[in-house]
């Protein structure tokens, strides 16, 4: 009798286990979901949906060479 007990004990630890396990999982999840609302938010408050980068880098597309880099690269000037 005193071993069924202890099997019983054992399987409630092991389901009170699993069910602590589960109750951290989800407070995390909630936790984490909440920072990144926060941030998400913020982060539109602050770029208004732009990608802050855009302003950083600027590209010119040009059809010919400048003549300075030509001559470089024909003198063998890197």
């Amino acid at each position: 009798m005193n071993d069924y007990l202890q099997n019983c004990n054992a399987v409630n630890c092991d389901v009170a286990d699993d069910q602590l396990t589960d109750g951290f999982r989800t407070a995390v999840e909630k936790s984490y979901s909440r920072v990144f609302k926060i941030a998400q938010d913020e982060w539109e408050r602050r770029f208004g949906g732009k990608d802050p980068s855009d302003a950083c880098v600027s590209v010119r597309i040009s059809s010919r060479a400048p003549r300075r880099a030509l001559t470089s690269i024909a003198s063998g000037i890197a």
